[in-house]
């Protein structure tokens, strides 16, 4: 067991692992949500094995031990971490990240360890955690008032007999304004025009005047 704490703090102090670019795969895990890394299984696995995950937080050069387990366990206890935390081992050694806060990104990977042999896992993670979208708070709306059915058609009622009046009362009055002017007389209107051809050619018709010397 000395040995294997040996190991570790071996690791700690190298920080967290030199993975190829192309081998480190990049996780965004929402805030609140569980997210979950996979830890491909070793290619043999022996009795007193630690299978642990390991984080560097973002920005940082320190290597966290955020989870560990022993894998010569049963499977069904495989899901019981040794430390209650948010972070746990399943049983295919994933990691699950319960509720990611903002401080838990980094980068993390797995790795096995025991006296004799290590194995380590270069296929490494770079987890980002977002924001989760907030949802719009439902609108509160007003209760509906149920209508008086008798008082409304009675306003109805109401307001059809007014329109009626109106109406019958516009049309009575122009019909007695037409027959007013009907029975007054027609009286010619006098054009000015008119009467002065008229006395033109009267002028004209009469009987000439004698002129004197």
């Amino acid at each position: 067991m000395a040995v294997i704490v040996a190991l570790h703090l071996l690791l700690f102090w190298c920080g967290c692992p030199r993975a190829a670019a192309d081998s480190i795969q990049i996780i965004y895990a929402i805030s609140g949500e569980s997210a979950e890394l996979p830890c491909p299984s070793p290619p043999s696995l022996l009795g007193g094995q630690l299978l642990s995950w390991f984080r560097s937080p973002a920005g940082g050069s320190s290597t966290i031990l955020v989870a560990q387990i022993q894998v010569d366990r049963p499977v069904s206890d495989l899901g019981k971490p040794e430390n209650d935390s948010r972070f746990k081992v399943l049983g295919n050694y994933s990691l699950l990240l319960e509720g990611p806060r903002d401080e838990d990104a980094g980068r993390y990977w797995c790795t096995v360890m025991d006296q004799n042999r290590k194995y380590q896992n270069w296929r490494v993670y770079d987890v980002s955690v977002l924001k989760a979208p907030t949802e719009p708070s439902p609108t509160t709306c007003a209760p509906v008032q149920s209508w008086d059915v008798p008082r409304v058609l009675i306003l109805l009622f109401t307001a059809g007999q007014g329109v009626t009046i109106i109406v019958l009362s516009i049309v009575l009055c122009r019909r007695r304004a037409q027959a007013s002017r009907d029975r007054e007389p027609s009286i010619p209107h006098f054009k000015p025009e008119v009467q002065v051809y008229e006395n033109i050619h009267l002028a004209r018709l009469g009987p000439p005047t004698h002129k004197t010397r």
